[in-house]
């Protein structure tokens, strides 16, 4: 099964539901920063991937027969990886919701 979860955009911004799912994880992908956001979670192998079709593709199909999170700072509907590949997506906390917090709207 492939999962693009959400981490949030700082450190202590995952919820036990994407903890749940990154210490459950065969392997976890995502960038240096999504990585070091996750590490205290990160039980399995963890690469840190290209962003192009080929790497999208090559997930994808390693998620048929392996549990795969891929990691996505921000939303992951909004501007990450949820558009990208065709996998469950598990919401991390908005990081339209804490700029809109931080600014008091």
């Amino acid at each position: 099964m492939l999962y693009v979860v959400g981490v949030g955009v700082c450190k202590g911004h995952l919820t036990k539901r994407a903890i749940e799912l990154i210490r459950n994880a065969d392997v976890v992908y995502g960038s240096k920063r999504a990585l070091k956001l996750a590490e205290d979670y990160i039980t399995s192998e963890k690469r840190i991937m290209g962003y192009n079709d080929a790497e999208y593709k090559r997930i994808e199909k390693e998620g048929r027969y392996k549990n795969v999170v891929v990691l996505s700072t921000g939303d992951p509907m909004v501007s990450g990886l949820g558009v990208k590949l065709r996998g469950l997506i598990e919401s991390g906390i908005s990081s339209v919701q804490v700029t809109l917090a931080k600014l008091g709207v």
